[in-house]
């Protein structure tokens, strides 16, 4: 029979967030089980009624049901030596093994430990926390040599609504995407659902219709020609999505100005709009990249007007689908067979 591994883990009774995730890290390991005990926590504060919540006395009741399971470790999965002191840790570790017999750690001091060793001086703090517990936790990271340098926190007493909160935030990439980074698997349908609802589901990423552009002329005095409306007449012209998935990875970039704020230069297609005797013009540029095949986009011949530089785009990505082999995107098709073919079709 394969050892075992049972390890023992102390939670407050109000956490509901330790147990799954402690069951999804060691899915893959099927010998090791995580077997839990609980003593009552409710609220998180500086007030006494906050304090004796833990009391050493309760916890080690807890271990020693824990240890009836035979565990090989008890740890404590709690933060509470932050602002009581981490030598309230250091001594509760010694009593659990005294009673049970067992190796005892917690979470602050196996983090305090990782610190040590990294030889890390200067750290961020983020908790639920209320002021005064933020505050003494800063406090006795600093009588330990370490700096905080920033914090946030929720100022949040009960300790099952910490399990509550969200990560309401939204990240906007390069690229010009959104990107929802905090999405529990079990709300992605839901929020799916939302989006679609709000015509912002579209599944776009890195094709043709996906466009970088700066804000141009419209709203940029440094700009030449305005970029908004050639992004939003070309998504327009390849707006059916299995046209586009056809396609396939297209990066088409542009930009208003030489400041080149779309990155024009960086796009498979690239458009740079200039201003040709007071008029908007627009060059074409192929076979750029920005990614680890770094390259730098050429221009590919006279501009166009604003119309004429939705048609070249068009005839061009048409040149390709023509010529291209299999599994190539535009910039590998591109590449191989250099600018000749979509120069004669373009220009004629």
């Amino acid at each position: 029979m394969t050892q075992r591994t049972l390890l023992g883990m102390l939670t407050p009774s109000s956490n509901t967030t330790l147990e799954p995730v402690t069951t999804a890290m060691i899915a893959d390991i099927p010998e090791a089980s995580a077997h839990f005990g609980r003593f009552r926590v409710t609220e998180i504060a500086l007030s006494n009624q906050a304090l004796a919540q833990f009391d050493d006395s309760e916890i080690l009741r807890a271990a020693e049901l824990l240890s009836h399971a035979k565990v090989q470790s008890i740890g404590w999965n709690g933060t509470s030596s932050g602002w009581l002191g981490f030598d309230a840790d250091e001594r509760l570790c010694r009593r659990i093994t005294e009673a049970t017999g067992i190796p005892a750690c917690t979470s602050v001091l196996a983090l305090n430990e990782i610190f040590d060793i990294t030889g890390v001086k200067r750290f961020g703090l983020v908790t639920p926390y209320l002021d005064d517990v933020q505050a003494a936790i800063i406090k006795n990271y600093a009588a330990s040599g370490m700096e905080c340098i920033a914090e946030r926190h929720l100022r949040k007493q009960d300790n099952f609504s910490f399990s509550e909160v969200g990560a309401d935030e939204l990240r906007v990439t390069h690229a010009q995407n959104i990107v929802l980074p905090f999405v529990r698997k079990a709300d992605l349908y839901t929020i799916w659902q939302q989006l679609e609802a709000n015509d912002l589901a579209t599944p776009n990423l890195d094709l043709v219709s996906d466009i970088i552009a700066c804000p141009g002329l419209d709203y940029c005095s440094l700009a030449n020609a305005r970029s908004i409306p050639i992004a939003q007449k070309i998504a327009q012209r390849f707006a059916d999505l299995d046209r586009q998935r056809t396609i396939g990875e297209l990066k088409l970039k542009i930009s208003g100005c030489i400041n080149a704020c779309g990155h024009h230069h960086a796009g498979h297609i690239g458009i740079l709009g200039v201003d040709r005797k007071g008029e908007e013009n627009y060059q074409l540029l192929f076979g750029g990249s920005g990614a680890e095949d770094a390259s730098l986009a050429k221009i590919v011949g006279p501009g166009f007007s604003e119309d004429g530089i939705v048609d070249a785009v068009e005839t061009a990505i048409e040149t390709y689908l023509g010529i291209r082999q299999e599994g190539e995107r535009f910039l590998d098709t591109y590449r191989r067979v250099g600018i000749d073919p979509f120069k004669v079709a373009i220009y004629g």
